[in-house]
């Protein structure tokens, strides 16, 4: 994976956010910022213009991360999101169906796991962006 990919994760459970944080830089990748809600990381994520947003499914303040995933294909297409959850296998799969959801990893996860994940879903929007 290509150092720089600037990275932004919604988590609300202060401790993975930190987990991410920590895991990310020491993997060489630069987090922009964080958010606890929906509401916040949209705005954010606007200015700041992420390659990746990771965005925990189940968030506080009226939004939860379906929302946000649907605003940000929206307004932002060419960004990457990664959602992760921890809710129960059925639930997950009728909200990515909905959404369109394409890279997708199940709490709890392992570090190895999640930058795999992140290796994986660059790769993938790196050959659409050869393609087009």
């Amino acid at each position: 994976m290509r150092n720089g990919v600037r990275i932004f994760i919604v988590e609300d459970a202060l401790f993975l956010q930190e987990m991410l944080c920590h895991l990310f830089t020491k993997a060489g990748m630069d987090v922009v910022g964080t958010a606890s809600s929906a509401r916040d990381a949209f705005f954010q994520i606007g200015s700041l213009k992420p390659d990746l947003i990771w965005v925990d499914l189940v968030l506080p303040g009226g939004q939860n991360g379906i929302t946000l995933i649907d605003k940000i294909k929206q307004f932002y297409p060419e960004m990457t999101v990664i959602a992760c959850s921890s809710l129960q296998q059925k639930q997950v799969q009728r909200q990515r169906e909905r959404t369109g959801i394409t890279h997708f990893i199940n709490k709890p996860f392992k570090s190895d796991e999640i930058l795999e994940m992140v290796s994986s879903a660059m790769k993938q929007e790196q050959q659409k962006e050869m393609v087009a």
